[in-house]
């Protein structure tokens, strides 16, 4: 890429991380402003830093009974070893750590534009997605689907690439290890494995080799076999009665 390139995604990285922190800053770091769901992730997270293992049952559906652990377990682990390693508390974290984390969040988009068509396509299409309210709000919540918003055109990249020109069987165990990470990390997974096969479509109606629907289940059957506990139900948990006549799990705590 160009130098002018470089900067442009500067300056979209710039502005992103002014929208998702700035509004921040002027509140306490403890003031979260997010949806119900990010607060869960959170006590999740705090729950592993105080115990070191997952919440089991899980923690939110407490007066349902028991509930096993079925959130991916990623993203809690991770914000309890930032934490940790850092020294703050976790909404911290969440309010002023990551933010400069999703600033990235559009900047996937650009060498795909610009693979498919032109640099200037490129420029408009990061700008656009940059500035959109929807994603905005959608990649700054601390929420770990914005990893999959930045890998899913990364995923479409690699793929169009692959059509032409095969990246074999060690291309694909990469592009499987990033998906299973994908998995640990939130259920957005299945959003990126579904464009990854509505891509594969689009290229074989194209004249691109049908095998590319094999080499899709390749990587995805991988993503699979690399979760804890591999072909055995470690996570997600295999809910099982217990002597009790409640709901225990075969793994996942």
């Amino acid at each position: 890429m160009r130098r002018r390139e470089y900067l442009l995604l500067l300056g979209v990285y710039l502005a992103g991380l002014y929208l998702r922190l700035a509004p921040r800053l002027e509140i306490d770091p403890h003031l979260l402003t997010f949806q119900g769901d990010i607060w869960y992730r959170l006590c999740m997270a705090q729950y592993v830093q105080d115990h070191w293992r997952l919440p089991e049952p899980d923690i939110r559906y407490l007066a349902y009974g028991w509930v096993p652990m079925w959130y991916p377990p990623l993203s809690p682990v991770i914000f309890a070893l930032t934490g940790s390693i850092t020294g703050l508390d976790i909404p911290t974290v969440s309010s002023r750590l990551v933010p400069f984390i999703e600033a990235l969040t559009p900047l996937s988009i650009y060498p795909l534009a610009a693979y498919l068509y032109n640099r200037t396509a490129a420029a408009v299409a990061v700008v656009t997605l940059a500035l959109t309210p929807s994603f905005v709000f959608w990649s700054g919540i601390s929420d770990p689907q914005s990893f999959t918003l930045f890998l899913i055109p990364l995923l479409v990249l690699a793929w169009v690439r692959h059509s032409a020109h095969p990246i074999g069987n060690r291309g694909l165990a990469l592009l499987g290890v990033v998906l299973a990470f994908n998995f640990l990390l939130h259920l957005s997974y299945f959003l990126a494995v579904l464009v990854l096969l509505m891509a594969t479509l689009a290229l074989v109606l194209s004249g691109a080799r049908r095998s590319l629907f094999l080499d899709w289940l390749k990587v995805v059957l991988l993503s699979q076999a690399l979760r804890p506990g591999g072909s055995s139900p470690s996570w997600p948990p295999c809910p099982t009665p217990s002597p009790s006549g409640r709901r225990t799990s075969t793994g996942g705590g």
